[in-house]
């Protein structure tokens, strides 16, 4: 006959090993990682916006500037952030 002190020790060896075996369940059949989202690049609309911007400010028409608001306004919109464009070093492959 079991006594009250070894049913409760196979009380707490039953509840952990129901919750082990839980997390096990739970890390092994999570996806091993979580997809990553390709990015989405334009490239021909980069470089529309790289030769609008080294054009000279003194120089731009009103027209130009429409484009650029605009070009920059779909490079938002794809996901990055325009002001990589303004350094002098070009556009980046990352």
């Amino acid at each position: 006959m079991l006594t009250v002190a070894e049913i409760a020790v196979y009380a707490r060896q039953a509840r952990r090993d129901a919750i082990r075996r839980r997390v096990y369940e739970d890390v092994y059949s999570r996806p091993i990682f979580a997809p990553v989202e390709p990015i989405v690049r334009n490239r021909r609309l980069e470089l529309r916006y790289r030769e609008l911007l080294d054009e000279p400010i003194h120089t731009r028409t009103a027209a130009t500037w429409d484009e650029l608001d605009e070009i920059e306004d779909s490079i938002m919109r794809l996901g990055q952030d325009p002001s990589r464009f303004w350094a002098k070093g070009g556009v980046d492959d990352a």
